[in-house]
């Protein structure tokens, strides 16, 4: 009896040892699967992750490329504008710029133009008042020259006719003498003949050259 309660002990034994390494083993065995899939299922969930991680940071990157795109490109309108401003107020600049300077020059022309046509009005006035005087001055000239020959000619005839008018006077002074001293000598040649002869012979040849 002993012999089989000893028999049972160790069967049950060997039974319990058995089942305890079996049960050990499937312990293991399904603590390994479990970590195989824990490290299955880690991996895939990594992996998920991971690949979540690069799918979401490709498409951060694409709406960051995007908005940096937009960015840029509201930079470069801006630029555009800000550039299309300058150069539409440097144009707007340029153009008042040379409107002033057209404006300026025509100004200048203009009072240069007035300036030369007042000197040269002047200058027509001053020559034509020159000329005026000139042929003034020539007239007035011509004017005493002809009264000096005037006068001259006036002096001569004058001087002539007073001239002629002393020697008529004279020639009728003589003469009335020259018969006064022919009757004298007329009457008195009987008494002095010689001597009334060469004086009414003298008389005669003075009165003869005074003519």
């Amino acid at each position: 009896m002993c012999y089989i309660i000893y028999i049972y002990y160790i069967i049950l034994y060997y039974i319990i040892y058995i089942l305890y390494y079996i049960i050990l083993y499937y312990i293991i065995y399904y603590i390994y699967i479990y970590i195989i899939l824990y490290y299955i299922i880690l991996y895939y969930i990594i992996l998920y992750y991971i690949i979540l991680y690069y799918i979401i940071l490709y498409y951060i990157n694409i709406y960051i490329y995007i908005i940096l795109y937009y960015i840029i490109l509201i930079y470069y309108i801006i630029l555009y504008y800000i550039i299309l401003y300058y150069i539409i107020l440097y144009y707007i600049i340029l153009y008042y710029i040379i409107l002033y300077y057209i404006i300026l020059y025509y100004i200048i022309l203009y009072y240069i133009i007035y300036i030369l046509y007042y000197i040269i009005l002047y200058y027509i006035i001053l020559y034509i008042y020159i000329f005026i005087y000139y042929i003034i001055l020539y007239y007035i000239i011509l004017y005493y020259i002809i009264l000096y020959y005037i006068y001259i000619i006036l002096y001569y005839i004058i001087l002539y006719y007073i001239i002629y008018i002393i020697y008529i006077i004279l020639y009728y002074i003589i003469l009335y003498y020259y018969i006064i001293l022919r009757i004298i000598t007329f009457h008195v040649k009987k008494y002095a003949p010689a001597s009334f002869c060469s004086l009414s012979f003298a008389l005669s040849g003075l009165f003869t050259l005074g003519l």
